[in-house]
């Protein structure tokens, strides 16, 4: 196991690409060093990342498969899981979405009901038919999202 320590965001950035181009040509570590270069001193981590990034793309060589995956816009990997976050802190503790601005300015001035519908208030409301009466939350929130 190789261990390295790196001491500041932009050594964590450093170490990254040079990890992603250690099979490249040299080529492409040139072009990202020109484009680095090429920022002000000042540039943000956020601005060099960016740059490094569309060097990346537009430098690197490519196999013949992950062209034609490119170019057919197919996604380059898949999930065999659906994973949906549940938080199951108490109720008062949970984090909330607000209602859409136009949906908040409909509503009477004295209203309370500022928050989205999230998954436990969907799941408390579901219909009472055999299908749903013995299903968890958890397969709920997998199975049943809100089309919008």
């Amino acid at each position: 196991m190789g261990i390295q320590l790196i001491g500041s965001v932009y050594g964590t950035a450093a170490y990254v690409c040079s990890y992603m181009c250690k099979s490249e040509s040299e080529e492409v570590r040139k072009a990202i060093r020109d484009a680095l270069e090429s920022l002000p001193p000042q540039a943000s981590t956020r601005k060099r990342l960016s740059r490094i990034g569309n060097t990346m793309l537009t430098h690197r060589e490519l196999s013949a498969q992950e062209a034609a995956y490119r170019l057919c816009h197919l996604p380059l990997k898949e999930n065999s899981r659906k994973v949906v976050f549940l938080n199951t802190a108490r109720p008062e503790k949970r984090m909330r979405l607000l209602k859409s601005r136009s949906e908040l300015l409909e509503l009477e001035d004295d209203s309370s009901d500022i928050f989205a519908p999230g998954i436990f208030d969907r799941y408390a409301s579901r219909p009472d038919t055999p299908e749903f009466a013995n299903m968890t939350l958890a397969h709920f929130a997998v199975w049943y999202d809100v089309d919008s």
